[in-house]
């Protein structure tokens, strides 16, 4: 809760020289107005100041996220009508403010100037430009799901008709089509228009918005993110150093003027490289978010080069072949290869012959392709050429749509040194585990050798492409039995796989295959081989991708059947339980701690099985069944630096803190174990919060015989600061 004397004291000295308004204007939007001018005024804005001048926008924002919205009190209802009233233009102000930051950190690239220097201070300010736009659309969201409930009123049960009207809508939303009218004089917010962009589309009024069809504004080398509701999107969105809000990539490819002629070419990790016409593609997309990007002034021929040469070098396109795949549906189409240097490996099976999906991430590689690499690789090839492609007007069924003719009107040096992206994502985080230097098992598994790639979120602050426009599904999805938003649910997902990673690459959390998943893994490769489509849709696509290594199988089937599930059902019951009385989806650092608590006890029901402990002692305290079961498991050696031990026990949470390095795995005491077993039950039932009882619980639980640690020089004091309610800079 933030109130309005420390509001008014932030707003001074961050902004000084802005004027308040009247006391009725919400005072984040008076936040909002000061940021929008600032951004403006080139003497309090650029490439020297950009580092100071987002950090102390966004640790205000981080530190207070939705708690900026309202105050409490008894005047509460009042405030919030007050604030129902200026929800739009907040909500417009933020994306302004995310447009005017983007818009202004792209002017400053030069594609030509190699400074290092330069390029650093660029590349500095843009990691702070990925935290302000995930920071914006963050508070955009919740603001928007908090508005279309006092709008509207809170949905039914699943079973009433508000419900079902939702869950059929859900099973085929529309781009453009709003869950609800929000705002007669803003059109609907789920749809946002970059008023930045040179390209700007006069999307001005409802009308306007509520008639905006994609497909025919979409044009050949756009370039689509978006980012799904499963879990794998979400591990794909969190797995950079530097979180994003996108899962996938698509590269838009076809004619400029015939919307029934265009496409969409992505690679998919089921099926490897694919092209689908693009009205199909909007028409079956079930997306949280949806971001269209363009390539800016001179950038754009070498975008729709790109997308003409993906096209061009293309095999079995159209007629008769898209018979001998009648698997896939939705008029897609599978690709044999989509450039020379792509090399194909024998025909193992029906539909073998297509580029392979790239589960390594690395870009450079030739042979195989991953969703973002598609855009990268195609352009890098297409200024290569000594004779560019040309679309010609055909109709849809005839096999010379593409052919190669003579076209120098592209500077084909520029586009030549164009090298997507221009700001990589890192996975460094990743590549120390137990600090030796090794890559976690995790990426491992998936073949990764690299720290560099090219992540869908890259695009959300590539300065050769401008961001023209937005969509959001506020539609309501069911999920472990809850009914919550779409946008609400992968919110909640990012902070689950943010929370995982980080305990991944901090305490060097992993997750270990169990019998069930090596012989489920083992069955149903060997059951691929002989049919291409194998019931795979629990893990997100139809069938078994031949190139998937089986170790990454296994930690999908871990994580989706174990782990995923129990952390998510426990978060979105939460959510459930506590978004009518807070109104706005919980803090990002909240939903953290939560899967923090998670972790440290699927620790400590690891050391239980590791070391034998009786049950029946541990069933005769206060646990339930459930806090027996484990989710994830670590390796019981005896040498092993677990979480419990290199992470946990030295960070402090729950009360222990740690005066050695590590203690060795046999030296912590079964005793011990029972005894935080019983107080992690106390203070957390099932993994909901009941901060209430902290006080009893450490009362009549410590301290511990801490005997076996004397040796160690560990000590367990009682309950400091609890490091999973710490608070990150880059939180949201």
């Amino acid at each position: 809760m933030i109130y309005r004397g420390f509001v008014l004291t932030i707003s001074c000295l961050l902004f000084a020289g802005s004027t308040l308004a009247e006391p009725s204007v919400p005072p984040i939007l008076e936040i909002a107005r000061s940021v929008q001018a600032d951004i403006k005024d080139s003497s309090r804005f650029n490439l020297e100041t950009c580092n100071e001048f987002l950090d102390s926008r966004l640790d205000l924002l981080r530190a207070n996220g939705q708690s900026l919205f309202f105050e409490k009190g008894a005047d509460a209802e009042a405030k919030k009508a007050i604030f129902e009233t200026y929800a739009p233009e907040i909500i417009e102000t933020f994306q302004d403010i995310r447009f005017g930051l983007r818009s202004q950190v792209a002017s400053w690239f030069d594609l030509n100037n190699t400074n290092p220097q330069y390029r650093q201070a660029l590349g500095e300010c843009s990691l702070r430009l990925r935290r302000a736009m995930r920071y914006g659309r963050y508070i955009e969201e919740s603001l928007t799901e908090w508005y279309a409930d006092r709008r509207i009123g809170r949905l039914g049960a699943p079973g009433s008709r508000a419900g079902r009207v939702e869950a059929e809508r859900a099973k085929a939303p529309k781009l453009v089509d709003p869950p609800h009218d929000f705002a007669k004089n803003h059109g609907p917010l789920n749809l946002i228009v970059n008023k930045e962009a040179s390209t700007y589309s006069q999307l001005d009024t409802p009308e306007e918005k509520a008639n905006f069809d994609i497909v025919d504004f979409a044009q050949p080398g756009d370039v689509f993110a978006v980012r799904g509701s499963t879990f794998v999107s979400a591990a794909i969105a969190r797995i950079a150093d530097e979180d994003g809000q996108f899962s996938h990539a698509a590269y838009v490819a076809g004619s400029k003027d015939d919307p029934e002629n265009k496409f969409v070419v992505e690679a998919l990790i089921e099926t490897g490289l694919i092209i689908t016409p693009l009205r199909e593609w909007i028409e079956k997309q079930q997306h949280a978010r949806v971001a269209l990007f363009r390539g800016k002034n001179e950038y754009q021929r070498c975008y729709e080069r790109g997308s003409r040469f993906a096209l061009s070098r293309s095999m079995h396109l159209v007629g008769s072949e898209q018979d001998n795949y009648p698997e896939y549906g939705y008029g897609q189409y599978r690709l044999d290869r989509l450039m020379d240097s792509v090399q194909l490996r024998p025909k193992y099976r029906v539909g073998s012959d297509t580029v392979p999906y790239n589960f390594t991430m690395n870009k450079e590689r030739n042979d195989k392709l991953f969703c973002s690499q598609v855009v990268s690789k195609s352009i890098d090839s297409a200024a290569q050429f000594d004779n560019w492609i040309s679309l010609h007007e055909a109709s849809y069924d005839n096999r010379d749509l593409y052919s190669m003719v003579p076209d120098r009107t592209v500077d084909e040096f520029l586009c030549g040194k164009l090298d997507l992206p221009t700001f990589p994502s890192k996975m460094s985080r990743f590549f120390n585990y137990r600090g030796q230097g090794q890559i976690h098992p995790f990426l491992a598994s998936m073949g990764i050798d690299s720290q560099w790639t090219f992540a869908p979120s890259d695009m959300d602050i590539e300065p050769t492409a401008e961001l023209l426009i937005e969509w959001r599904d506020f539609s309501r999805m069911q999920i472990e039995d809850v009914w919550l938003r779409k946008t609400q649910v992968v919110k909640l997902q990012d902070a689950i796989f943010e929370e995982l990673f980080h305990q991944m690459a901090q305490n060097h959390y992993r997750v270990s295959s169990t019998f069930m998943a090596d012989r489920i893994a083992n069955g149903v490769q060997v059951m691929s081989y002989f049919s291409p489509l194998v019931g795979f849709q629990r893990y997100e696509t139809e069938k078994l991708p031949e190139d998937m290594p089986i170790e990454f199988f296994k930690q999908i089937y871990m994580f989706n059947d174990t782990i995923f599930p129990k952390v998510q059902r426990g978060l979105m019951q939460k959510e459930a339980a506590e978004y009518p009385l807070r109104g706005y989806t919980m803090h990002f650092d909240e939903a953290k701690e939560h899967v923090c608590r998670a972790i440290y006890r699927d620790c400590l029901n690891n050391m239980v099985t590791a070391k034998q402990i009786d049950k029946q002692r541990l069933r005769a305290s206060q646990f339930t069944s459930s806090s027996l079961t484990r989710f994830g498991r670590f390796a019981p050696d005896t040498d092993l630096q677990s979480c419990m031990v290199t992470g946990f026990i030295n960070q402090g949470p729950y009360g222990l803190t740690q005066s050695v390095a590590a203690v060795p795995f046999y030296q912590i005491s079964k005793e011990w174990v029972i005894k935080e077993h019983e107080r992690l039950n106390c203070l957390y039932d099932d993994g909901l919060d009941q901060p209430g009882r902290a006080k009893n619980c450490s009362k009549s639980l410590y301290p511990v015989n801490t005997k076996d640690f004397e040796a160690s020089q560990a000590a367990l004091l009682s309950l400091p600061k609890d490091s999973c309610s710490r608070r990150d800079r880059n939180s949201i």
